[in-house]
């Protein structure tokens, strides 16, 4: 197998997910998702609904004892990243991330009761 049939028979990945709080969420739709420290963690949907369910837990756990002592609500954002570079995160090797700015209008608030059930 070539490495062009390889890249050829990865699917193409249009869809990612963003969880942040309700706040930073309105800012998000306003001015689109602008990375944190040079990059913006996405979960991103690889056609394998397990491991995207997987994802949504690690993460949405992780949010949930970020924001514990302040209790803000988290939602969830969809984003289509379709012609977006992303690329996976040096240090962790797993988790994809952008380095440019999202713009706001490839960004939807699916909101906090698809968070809850995500988790």
């Amino acid at each position: 197998m070539r490495i062009v049939e390889v890249i050829e028979d990865q699917p193409e990945l249009t869809t990612a997910y963003h969880i942040t709080t309700r706040e930073l969420a309105d800012e998000i739709l306003a001015g689109g998702l602008r990375p944190h420290g040079g990059v913006a963690f996405l979960i991103v949907d690889r056609g394998d609904a397990r491991q995207l369910r997987d994802d949504f837990f690690t993460v949405g756990t992780w949010m949930l004892a970020k924001t514990e002592r302040t209790e803000e609500p988290l939602t969830l954002l969809k984003i289509d990243i379709r012609g977006i570079d992303i690329e996976i995160d040096r240090n962790s090797r797993r988790w994809y991330v952008s380095r440019g700015t999202i713009p706001a209008n490839r960004i939807t608030d699916l909101g906090e009761e698809a968070f809850e059930r995500v988790i």
